[in-house]
């Protein structure tokens, strides 16, 4: 075995294992089992960090429509609650609105699994393969 074929090996391996610690979370199946889940997960997780209110009708705009409809969106949101992934508030100021953010005790096993991507795409980058 080379030695790029060696780092790919352990890249997948590190993949499993990962993987397999994440996916040992209910949350993290919740977010993991389709791509309109996850997608939704990080338009809300993204809003969040930069301080920036997410409603259901801005949710709907920015995921992408080819992944789910508005009631399948809906029902996402919904779950996500019943899973603690997220947290659904009223606004301060327009009571007919729902801030969607992620919720608080999930948030750093969330944190946890975006440090363990980001990690993966920086030794991405550097190796030059």
């Amino acid at each position: 075995m080379n030695d790029t074929d060696y780092f790919y090996s352990t890249v997948i391996e590190n993949w499993f294992n990962k993987t397999n610690y994440f996916y040992g979370c209910k949350q993290f199946r919740f977010i993991f089992d389709t791509n309109l889940t996850m997608e939704i997960t990080n338009i809300i997780a993204y809003h969040q960090f930069k301080a920036k209110p997410i409603y259901y009708e801005e949710i709907c705009r920015q995921a992408n429509p080819i992944h789910g409809s508005r009631s399948t969106i809906q029902i996402i949101l919904n779950d996500g609650l019943d899973f603690k992934v997220f947290h659904k508030v009223s606004h301060a100021t327009d009571k007919r609105l729902r801030v969607y953010t992620i919720e608080q005790n999930f948030m750093p096993k969330y944190k946890e699994w975006l440090n363990s991507r980001a990690r993966g795409l920086i030794g991405l980058c550097r190796c030059n393969i």
